[in-house]
């Protein structure tokens, strides 16, 4: 290609002015949702349907510092629960609570 060729295509793919957006950017938050719930189904080790307390059924992966402990996880059994603000379907399971 040649380079007049490759000028022309970057005069039409290059904006001379910038453009102005005029949006507000707001603060994203970043701290997780905490809560409790109650373990109803295993899928696998790295999956189990969760109850939360106000009835909502979320999907939850045990985290990494879990590893040595999801022997520990079975139905009935309440665990502590982080939840991003983004998606409510899914939950990282933080701890295993006493019954």
């Amino acid at each position: 290609m040649g380079i007049e060729k490759l000028s022309w295509l970057m005069w039409l793919t290059f904006p001379l002015a910038p453009v102005a957006f005029s949006f507000q950017i707001h603060p994203v938050p970043t701290e997780p949702i905490t809560t409790t719930g109650e373990v109803v189904k295993i899928f696998s080790e790295r999956a189990y349907h969760v109850v939360l307390p106000n009835g909502k059924l979320v999907i939850a992966h045990p985290s990494r510092a879990m590893a040595g402990r999801i022997t520990k996880i079975i139905p009935q059994a309440r665990v502590a629960l982080e939840m991003t603000p983004f998606d409510f379907e899914k939950a990282r399971i933080a701890d295993v609570l006493p019954v």
